[in-house]
């Protein structure tokens, strides 16, 4: 875990494809979530919330059935929720506030939220 801290820079293309979960949460992280979140299959919780990340979220969720958590709010990102979030199948707690997020929340309305 690397939350609280004054790590800055963007989150790295690379991460390893073994990671599980990803604690980033209160740091100076800039620059967009990377589209390579796809390849982090084994991912079951994200928290990068409260940093300075932004542009539109990547439509990379196709492949992280087993996420429960998500955490991004308190960011500066835009746009529509992407398409793929959809396949977020095990997805139960997804917070998004303090976004400048828009459109509708249509591709979660079949997933098993129980916190939003």
């Amino acid at each position: 875990m690397l939350s609280n801290n004054n790590i800055g820079g963007t989150i790295p293309e690379d991460l390893p494809v073994t990671l599980q979960n990803i604690f980033l949460s209160a740091n100076q992280l800039t620059g967009s979530i990377p589209s390579s979140l796809s390849k982090l299959i084994k991912l079951t919780a994200m928290s990068v919330n409260g940093n300075h990340l932004s542009g539109e979220l990547p439509d990379a969720f196709d492949s992280l059935s087993g996420l429960v958590n998500l955490d991004i709010s308190s960011n500066n990102f835009t746009g529509v929720l992407p398409p793929s979030m959809k396949s977020l199948a095990s997805l139960t707690t997804l917070h998004m506030q303090d976004n400048q997020l828009s459109g509708t929340l249509n591709v979660l309305q079949d997933l098993p939220l129980k916190d939003l």
